[in-house]
């Protein structure tokens, strides 16, 4: 039995029960979500409850929003990379080369290596914070470990979490779209 719901917040899935829908065939889900699960034992009635964060990779909707700023036309109140040998970037890779993920080229972003993470004023009138998370192609120049990579992104506005991605690997990438509340002053994208 499972029950699904999209959003970022685990608690306002309900509990499946054995009134819920029974999984009959593979499910296909088209948003950031948690699913939640309960498998009962044909042979002794025992049930075993799980909760699944479910993250959409390399899939972009069809309505994807334009920013209308970039965030690092703003000046970056904070940043680290995390990592002593290389150094964040603006619009760049963590080696300085264009960001690449996945194959697709872009021209605005934020490098990292590590543990990174920027921290921004939330520009005046902001509704939304849209873009493209994943691991940098650079990573497979690394012969030895570069394959080995993985990541997650999570959104911080004014010290609160808003949104996280589940883990991703080279050639995988996450798209998000969160709204900014009115009024607010940072967001911090670690």
């Amino acid at each position: 039995y499972y029950t699904y719901g999209e959003g970022q917040n685990p608690d306002d899935v309900a509990a499946p029960t054995a009134d819920s829908d029974k999984y009959a065939a593979p499910l296909s889900f088209q948003k950031d979500g948690y699913l939640k699960v309960l498998a009962v034992s044909k042979k002794d009635g025992a049930e075993t409850a799980s909760t699944i964060k479910i993250g959409i990779k390399n899939q972009l909707p069809s309505a994807i929003r334009t920013p209308d700023v970039h965030i690092t036309d703003d000046t970056c109140v904070d940043a680290t990379t995390g990592f002593a040998g290389d150094p964040y970037n603006f619009d760049k890779n963590c080696k300085g080369g264009a960001i690449s993920i996945a194959g697709t080229t872009y021209d605005r972003g934020l490098g990292t290596n590590a543990n990174g993470y920027f921290v921004y004023n939330v520009p005046q009138n902001a509704k939304r914070l849209v873009g493209v998370v994943g691991i940098d192609d650079v990573v497979k120049e690394n012969v030895n470990d570069g394959n080995k990579a993985s990541g997650n992104c999570i959104i911080y506005i004014d010290g609160k979490e808003v949104w996280s991605s589940v883990v991703f690997l080279p050639d995988e990438y996450i798209y998000f779209d969160v709204a900014v509340p009115a009024g607010s002053k940072q967001v911090k994208i670690a």
